[in-house]
């Protein structure tokens, strides 16, 4: 599962690993357990339920406690196929972020018109990250909710993949993954759409964060290769901004 591959990376990482499962009505199983390294300590909870005789993670917190320097910057766990002892790469990305949206969205494959345009929408981490009834079925808007503003709009491919998505998209159908991780970068393209300059308070007119790029990387892509060429095609084309001013992200 999921939840098994991210308990693995964390060991691998350093991490020593303690767990214990309590039992709860209805055949739930509540699995809880703490990471620890020098420094600090990761407390991470998984509720799971019984479907058609499977298990299913239908939750899966990680929450930063005591311990460590309060910090929000993502951090990315890779395991090549060849380190794997099942042989199959393992991939987590944590989200440093204390009030996001971490609902899991499935997008799902469309085939779209010629004419049809991708719209752009803000950051958006916190909840609803998105509303629109254009999307994902868990977007649409409840009663009294507006459609989220468009922020841009580029052309539309002939066809998108299906992805999983929380803040940031997951993995799509053909099993292509990105994991976003912060680092220092200086950004030319200057504010963006969603990201006014302190000092003058103007928007834009990079098109672009890294959010909205990994979307377009897992909808259009089926290989590594193609998810970067086209992030930077993009970048390059439309702008790109941080997540926030001065942002290493």
């Amino acid at each position: 599962s999921v939840f098994n591959n991210c308990v693995a990376l964390l060991a691998l990482a350093g991490f020593r690993v303690s767990q214990r499962f309590v039992a709860e009505p209805s055949s739930t199983v509540i699995f809880k357990g703490w990471f620890e390294m020098p420094g600090f300590r990761t407390y991470v909870g998984s509720r799971l339920s019984p479907l058609a005789g499977q298990p299913l993670m239908v939750a899966l917190t990680m929450t930063l406690l005591a311990g460590a320097p309060r910090a929000e910057a993502c951090t990315t766990m890779l395991v090549s196929a060849g380190a794997s002892k099942t042989g199959v790469p393992m991939l987590a990305h944590t989200v440093d972020c204390w009030d996001c949206d971490n609902r899991v969205a499935l997008v799902p494959s469309r085939d779209h018109a010629a004419d049809e345009e991708h719209h752009v929408f803000g950051i958006g981490h916190q909840y609803p990250r998105i509303t629109s009834d254009k999307r994902a079925w868990i977007y649409r808007p409840q009663p009294g909710e507006a459609q989220a503003p468009i922020l841009g709009r580029i052309p539309e491919v002939n066809h998108t993949y299906a992805l999983w998505e929380a803040n940031y998209a997951l993995m799509n159908e053909h099993g292509l993954s990105v994991g976003e991780s912060s680092s220092a970068a200086a950004l030319p393209q200057g504010p963006g759409v969603d990201l006014a300059d302190p000092v003058t308070g103007q928007k834009g007119p990079a098109l672009f964060s890294i959010a909205a790029l990994i979307t377009l990387m897992l909808s259009r892509c089926t290989t590594a290769r193609c998810a970067i060429q086209t992030a930077g095609d993009l970048a390059e084309q439309h702008g790109f901004y941080g997540e926030g001013w001065g942002s290493e992200e």
